[in-house]
């Protein structure tokens, strides 16, 4: 929450301009933020006696529905009045500190397109973003049934466990090479629950077909032709895949996956060894019992810093 001083001037527009012809530091923070989706909350003059109550309460729905952050601008003056009593005045709105979520189901016809596309694939990648928080088993029982790899957002990647033979681990910039080698070399992408902006570490338009699942539908396709768009929840539309797709055991891509990931992973170790030996580690009477255990810790690390 962002405050400003009570002599500041105030809100005159929804869209955050300022009542005077130089912007307030706070207009142009939520100018930035808004390019990631954060939202302005204001009070309405229904709020009555206390706006801020009623702001407060709009902005915990808002970030808990969306997903996104919100923004609430308000004079300091005003933390340090008393909370007024509800009243019933007309125009006068009382809420209630109270949210609810649904559960998002994809359509029939959705399901089963995204089924035609997947088991038409030979070399699927899964791209994990935010979206999976929830569904983080699922993921991976859904990578180990169509034999792909996961790659993951850089939001997506506190979801996915990188000790399964398939976590190939973040893409883009910060990403490692068996991600890179996975997006790379796949013929069939999903992208669940992620809008990650770093397009050129995608399959290369036309090498892929693409289905999406995201929970708001104004995402699906914005970063990837996507083919097959399935708007849900990711938990609800990984569980209907899974009844309808096949198991595939052993494949070449799979295996190819695999190696992909021992790869990266000997890699990151080599690092880490290389590191341990520049900081004079190896010297340490202790180190040869806990070294295996740091060298794990510090692939990890590697991971999400390239």
């Amino acid at each position: 929450m962002h405050t400003r001083n009570q002599h500041d001037e105030s809100d005159t527009s929804a869209d955050g301009a300022s009542g005077g012809s130089d912007k307030q530091v706070a207009d142009l923070i939520v100018e930035r933020l808004r390019a990631w989706g954060t939202e302005r909350i204001y009070g309405y003059a229904g709020d009555g006696n206390n706006p801020l109550l009623g702001a407060l309460r709009r902005a915990f729905r808002s970030a808990l529905a969306k997903g996104h952050p919100a923004v609430i601008i308000l004079p300091h003056g005003v933390q340090s009045e008393p909370a007024p009593d509800l009243g019933q005045a007309h125009g006068e709105v009382v809420t209630a500190p109270r949210w609810t979520s649904g559960q998002l189901v994809p359509r029939e016809e959705d399901l089963s397109a995204a089924v035609e596309v997947l088991e038409s694939g030979e070399r699927i990648a899964i791209l994990a973003g935010r979206g999976v928080r929830g569904a983080e088993d699922a993921v991976l029982r859904l990578a180990d049934r169509l034999g792909a790899g996961v790659a993951t957002s850089l939001l997506g990647k506190p979801y996915v466990d990188e000790s399964h033979p398939l976590a190939a681990g973040t893409m883009g910039h910060l990403g490692t090479t068996a991600s890179a080698g996975v997006l790379q070399g796949c013929d069939t992408l999903l992208i669940i629950g992620s809008n990650d902006p770093w397009t050129e570490f995608y399959p290369p338009p036309g090498q892929a077909r693409a289905v999406q699942i995201d929970t708001d539908p104004a995402v699906i396709a914005n970063r990837y032709p996507v083919e097959v768009g399935l708007a849900g929840d990711s938990g609800t539309a990984i569980d209907a895949l899974m009844s309808r797709l096949r198991p595939r055991g052993r494949t070449p891509w799979r295996e190819e996956v695999e190696r992909l990931v021992r790869s990266w992973r000997d890699v990151a170790r080599e690092r880490a060894e290389i590191d341990a030996m520049r900081t004079g580690l190896e010297a340490e009477g202790d180190a040869g019992a806990h070294g295996l255990r740091l060298l794990d810790l510090y692939a990890q690390i590697e991971d999400a810093h390239g």
